[in-house]
């Protein structure tokens, strides 16, 4: 089942916090597990790249 973009947006902006939004929201933009999401630094990202911002994800479970 898939959201809609209207359905992401509502569930967003029930977030109160502003730390727990940016870090589901970013999981979300780049298709992130949770646990990489809150592993992520400052240094993890690349804004010098291809005139876009890159995310480097360095801790990724293994699928079997």
């Amino acid at each position: 089942m898939a959201l809609s973009p209207k359905e992401v947006a509502h569930f967003l902006e029930a977030i109160p916090s502003v730390k727990h939004r940016a870090v589901l929201m970013t999981a979300y933009a780049a298709g992130l597990r949770i646990s990489e999401a809150t592993r992520l630094t400052v240094s993890d990202i690349d804004s010098q790249c291809c005139n876009s911002l890159l995310l480097l994800v360095v801790f990724t479970e293994t699928l079997m």
